[in-house]
């Protein structure tokens, strides 16, 4: 629930950006490797690139916009 629901809330508003996307990227790491193992790439590939995304937010950060820069 705190890798669904909870991160994705405080990734919208930028709030512990760097923090909050360690969280969704575990979940779907485990979605890509674990759970989605035997389907074909095609299955797994919303998975990844949402592993990605989640992986480079936290490591570039928030923006200029977010509640963390203020």
């Amino acid at each position: 629930v705190i890798g669904e629901f909870l991160c994705p809330i405080l990734l919208i508003i930028g709030f512990k950006t760097r923090w909050a996307a360690i969280p969704p990227a575990i979940t779907m790491a485990v979605a890509a490797f674990i759970v989605h193992a035997s389907d074909p790439f095609g299955t797994r590939e919303k998975a990844f690139l949402f592993l990605a995304f989640f992986i480079i937010i936290s490591l570039l950060g928030p923006g200029k916009f977010s509640v963390d820069k203020k």
